[in-house]
């Protein structure tokens, strides 16, 4: 428990606000993108941000020591296997030392985490005493370093409907996530399909659950209050806005001097980028257009990337991890697994393409501060060996390729008529895919 001596003298207006980061409330600040633990863990490792031992009732707040520094990097950089390994997950509680005025912050001082409990019976200790905050740092270096990253933080009401036009997911898996909103689809949660439809103005409208076998089992009019534009702060503003939810608000009286810092937000014309991922199943019936003999869309991507029409495979729909030749090449080949399962060797042919049937659509979507969308384009194409094809029956990613590199090869390549109708296809959205998930949303720095 958080023990703070009470001591005369009290500053009028300041409070320790207790938030727990789990809390629905507080997500937008605990996300896997933008995370306030994974930033204050990131600075302190770049050493922008100092970690510090705040002590309320003896007016002190001092900088780690080396061996205290040395102690939380070494956690901080630990493999995620050792006992001690410090996660962001694991600093989801904290105190914010903050000034009121007429029940809005004026400053915020310090961010002082909880201390952290690495084994269930061990509380980890510093030196021989107990402490009662991990660590600590200030606001002002805190808010600087959030603003030189660019972290946001992005409030949505359960599934955001951007305009109407997109639901984020927050990067996790939509299914799991629009079932939690609508009830109606919790029913089916062995159904791992859920495909959006759109209204005769282009809007989304309704939501399906599909099963394995691409069978409508159920649709859902999406209720009016999922109809909402999203709020988009930068994370220190949010902070000091007190867009969180404290658990508890106790007056602090310390001799503990306050900070002169005043964050201040500087207006910027930006846009926001959100990356939407369909799941395309070349042999639904409705994408049969992408899998006629000896027109597999799957093929024409293959011979792309083995020919060198376009010039780089990707290990991610991001664009940034470069895949070599010869894992691109080692993926392509039919693996053969012992009978028991214990390792495989890959033969001599190629799978076909019927079986590299399963097609990941990454589309970039660029949003104004308001939530008016500026413009959709694909992004990445993902090709997938089908789980049919796989001993252990799961779908398995054999590369990403770039959807505007494939385009304008196509486009300037006589020979690849075929392959620019299909890639004009899907940039009008002409199949019947899955949502899959959308990533965390972030500041266009285009």
């Amino acid at each position: 428990m958080l023990s703070i001596t009470i001591v005369a003298s009290a500053q009028k207006g300041r409070y320790l606000q207790t938030i727990n980061l789990g809390d629905k409330e507080n997500t937008p600040f605990f996300a896997t993108t933008h995370s306030l633990p994974g930033y204050i863990l990131d600075g302190i490792k770049s050493e922008e941000i100092t970690p510090y031992r705040v002590d309320y009732a003896t007016k002190k707040a001092e900088p780690f020591t080396a061996t205290e520094k040395e102690s939380l990097l070494y956690q901080i950089n630990a493999s995620v296997e050792e006992w001690d390994h410090l996660s962001p997950r694991m600093l989801n509680n904290l105190d914010v030392d903050v000034t009121l005025k007429k029940g809005k912050a004026t400053k915020i001082h310090y961010l002082n985490f909880h201390t952290v409990h690495f084994t269930d019976d061990a509380t980890r200790l510093r030196g021989d005493r107990f402490k009662d905050y991990y660590f600590s740092v200030s606001f002002e270096q805190v808010a600087a370093y959030l603003e030189k990253q660019n972290a946001l933080w992005v409030k949505n009401a359960g599934p955001l409907l951007w305009k109407n036009n997109m639901v984020h997911t927050y990067g996790q898996d939509a299914f799991s996530v629009v079932s939690s909103i609508v009830p109606q689809l919790e029913e089916h949660a062995m159904e791992l399909h859920v495909a959006l439809s759109l209204d005769e103005k282009g809007k989304i409208d309704k939501v399906g659950a599909y099963s394995w076998q691409h069978e409508l089992v159920q649709e859902v009019t999406l209720p009016d209050s999922l109809y909402v534009e999203g709020e988009v702060l930068s994370m220190p503003e949010a902070l000091v806005a007190g867009r969180y939810r404290a658990s508890e608000q106790m007056a602090l009286k310390t001799k503990l001097p306050e900070f002169k810092f005043t964050f201040e937000r500087k207006l910027k014309q930006t846009s926001y980028v959100i990356m939407q991922t369909e799941k395309l199943y070349l042999d639904h019936p409705g994408n049969k257009v992408f899998l006629q003999p000896e027109q597999e869309l799957s093929a024409l991507l293959v011979e792309a990337a083995s020919k060198g029409t376009v010039n780089k495979v990707y290990a991610t729909d991001s664009l940034h991890a470069i895949l070599s030749e010869a894992t691109w090449n080692e993926r392509l080949k039919v693996k053969e697994y012992d009978m028991f399962g214990d390792g495989y060797t890959l033969s001599e042919d190629n799978y076909l393409p019927q079986q590299l049937s399963v097609l990941h659509v990454t589309w970039k979507w660029e949003v104004d501060v308001a939530g008016n969308m500026i413009s959709k384009t694909p992004y990445a194409l993902g090709l997938y060996l089908h789980a049919n094809s796989s001993p252990a029956n799961i779908e398995t990613l054999i590369g990403y390729l770039s959807y505007q590199e494939l385009y304008q090869s196509a486009k300037a390549s006589n020979g690849n008529k075929q392959l620019l109708t299909l890639l004009e296809n899907l940039a009008g959205h002409n199949y019947t895919g899955y949502l899959s998930h959308t990533s965390e949303m972030i500041e266009n720095t285009n």
